[in-house]
C-alpha cells in the first residue's frame, strides 16, 4: 500500500503487515531500502525476509529494529544495521540517513541538521 512520501527525506515508502506482503510489494515497488522488526512474528523472521528480498534485489540495504538486547548485539556484531526500540522520528531520520547517505545526497533529498 502506498504511503505518503516522507519529505524532510525525499523519499516514498511501502507499508506491509506481513512478510508475504512484504515480499510482493518488493516485488514491484522495488526498494533500495528494508526497515523491519528483527522478530516479526511469523515463521519468517526479519532475518529471512531480508535474505529473500536481498536475493531479489542484491543492493538492498535493510534496518532491522529491535528492543530485545541480546538481539541488538548480535546484529550490530555481525555489522547490521540496528535502530533499537523505542526510537525517536529524529532516530529514525539519523538511522536512514546514515545507512541511505549517500542516495539521498544524489538524489538531491535534504538530510536533518546536524
Amino acid at each position: 500500500m502506498p504511503q505518503r512520501p516522507q519529505p524532510r527525506l525525499g523519499i516514498e515508502t511501502r507499508r506491509a503487515t506481513s512478510s508475504a506482503e512484504a515480499l510482493a510489494t518488493a516485488r514491484d515497488f522495488r526498494p533500495h531500502l528494508l526497515v523491519s522488526d528483527s522478530n516479526l512474528g511469523e515463521e519468517v523472521d526479519g532475518a529471512e525476509l531480508a535474505a529473500r528480498m536481498t536475493a531479489d534485489l542484491p543492493t538492498l540495504v535493510t534496518v532491522f529494529m529491535t528492543g530485545f538486547s541480546d538481539r541488538i548485539k548480535a546484529l550490530q556484531a555481525a555489522g547490521v544495521a540496528v535502530l533499537a526500540k523505542p526510537f525517536t522520528a529524529e532516530d529514525l531520520v539519523n538511522t536512514l540517513s546514515l545507512h541511505l547517505g549517500e542516495r539521498l545526497r544524489k538524489s538531491g533529498a535534504t538530510e536533518p541538521d546536524a
